[in-house]
């Protein structure tokens, strides 16, 4: 499958559409928690915008909820004309004609508001008493500033089987922003699709998957288990993972940042973990100066590892450091293939 190419006037949101690309891939609900003014709203329009440029209005459902929203925002209302007309009852609810439903504040909503959401998010169906309307959403995202102390263990936000932190850019990416136009600034982002055909060649080790139920089966509700296999499968196309992180970054979607620690030491022995940490802080970078610097202690790390090491995961670390390396032309670590050619022959 192609890469989703999104025009945005976003910047730092990459992680952001990776996660609604998940979602949209596997048809789960998800939810957007961050602070007001961090583009909750502005990132899932950029993405549905990718996926359906001509969209009509009908096609996007967006609902600003508050204590007072009625029951009928989402239930809708009966038709009156064909009631009068040929005495017909027939329920007209946009949320049911919606491929993109974005719930905003849905902390906010009250219990009967969000009993109608669920057979919406579950079995996409609006139930209208006797009436049962198919609903064909593509991408079901709520939002709030934060989940209610009361309420984080709640069936309802339960339900939710992505949930995903939006914060601010830093002061390096808003002089970045601001260098490049500030208001007027626009980009191409282009994220790797997660659709069935991508994932059906992705294979999950029966034994990975283990430690996965093992560390975390009675965390999580049995209904949340049941989507790991194909969140992970997904994560390892869109994010380009192998099957190790992707089954940390599977802990940290669904369950916490804590979460996806704890099942990284069970994956990765210290020494691995420390090399893997100095990578990412390097993606981070986007000085040429501090991102030579960390690329020294990454060999300096990596020498030491090899002569202990694992194959598979200096085959890994060279993967990763194409990210850091296509960065910059003359990067001081071109040896890394040579490391993990030499490592592959001490171990074949």
């Amino acid at each position: 499958m192609k890469d989703k190419q999104i025009v945005t006037s976003l910047i730092g949101k990459e992680e952001e559409f990776r996660i609604l690309e998940l979602l949209r891939a596997l048809k789960v609900p998800g939810l957007l928690i961050g602070k007001p003014g961090v583009s909750k709203t502005g990132v899932v329009l950029d993405y549905f915008d990718s996926i359906q440029s001509q969209a009509k209005s009908e096609e996007i459902f967006i609902l600003e909820t508050d204590d007072s929203t009625p029951n009928s925002a989402i239930k809708g209302l009966v038709d009156l004309e064909k009631l009068y007309t040929a005495n017909t009852f027939e329920t007209v609810a946009p949320i049911t004609q919606a491929n993109c439903i974005l719930i905003n504040e849905i902390d906010k909503a009250s219990s009967m508001v969000r009993n109608s959401l669920l057979g919406i998010m579950n079995e996409r169906t609006l139930y209208a008493g006797q009436e049962k309307i198919p609903c064909t959403w593509e991408l079901f995202i709520a939002t709030c500033n934060q989940i209610p102390r009361t309420e984080r263990h709640s069936p309802f936000f339960d339900r939710f089987i992505i949930k995903h932190e939006v914060n601010g850019i830093n002061g390096q990416r808003m002089m970045e922003y601001f260098r490049n136009g500030g208001r007027k600034f626009q980009q191409e982002v282009c994220i790797p699709c997660g659709d069935l055909e991508s994932r059906s060649k992705i294979h999950l080790p029966e034994e990975k998957l283990k430690i996965f139920v093992d560390q975390f089966i009675d965390t999580i509700t049995n209904r949340k288990m049941t989507y790991v296999p194909d969140i992970v499968k997904a994560i390892c196309c869109i994010w380009e993972y192998n099957i190790d992180r992707a089954l940390i970054k599977c802990a940290e979607l669904i369950i916490s940042q804590e979460a996806a620690v704890e099942l990284s030491k069970a994956l990765y022995s210290e020494e691995e973990l420390a090399i893997l940490s100095k990578i990412d802080f390097a993606l981070l970078q986007t000085s040429t100066k501090s991102r030579k610097k960390i690329e020294s202690e990454i060999e300096e790390a990596i020498r030491s590892y090899q002569t202990k090491g694992r194959p598979a995961f200096l085959e890994e670390v060279e993967n990763l450091m194409h990210g850091v390396l296509s960065c910059q032309v003359d990067s001081s670590i071109p040896s890394i293939t040579a490391i993990n050619s030499s490592l592959k022959k001490k171990y074949a």
